[in-house]
Parts: C-alpha cells; structure tokens; sequence
C-alpha cells in the first residue's frame, strides 16, 4: 500500500522511466484483513487454564473458541469499510 501510494506522487512524465516501472512493481494492490481470534476468557477460569489438559477443561475451551469463530464469521469484520 506505501508504495502504491507513494508511486501516486510521482509526476506523470517520470512514471515511464523503468526504474520508477521496476520499484512501483514492489507495490501491492491487494487489501487484506487481518481477523483476530481470541481465546474467551471462560467463567470460573484462573491461571490453571495453562496448565489443564483434562478433557473437559480441553473440550470447554474447544467448545469457546468454535463459537467465537462462528460468531466472527456471521460478524464479517472483513466487509467494513478500511481506510486506504
């Protein structure tokens, strides 16, 4: 994106020459969204979480963390309008 952007300051008359041509190639024109999925803190959970590899313990958090990726995926953080 920096150096799309940058590229757009260059006088017209410059853009032809194959240096500007080569280093403006850098440039991507994609737009990508990163999505952070976080680990819900759990009712009643303290520091053993880190530590707890019971079935249960590992099934509830399985169990967290499916939910809060469909919910992010029903949300579609993705589609919102980004500034360019």
């Amino acid at each position: 994106h920096v150096v799309r952007e940058m590229g757009k300051l260059v006088p017209e008359d410059r853009r032809e020459d194959p240096m500007f041509k080569e280093l403006a190639s850098y440039g991507c024109p994609s737009v990508m969204h990163l999505v952070r999925l976080l680990s819900p803190r759990l009712d009643g959970e303290d520091h053993t979480k880190d530590i707890d590899f019971t079935r249960s313990g590992i099934r509830t958090r399985w169990q967290a963390g499916y939910e809060h990726g469909q919910r992010v995926l029903t949300d579609k953080p993705w589609e919102c309008d980004v500034d360019m």
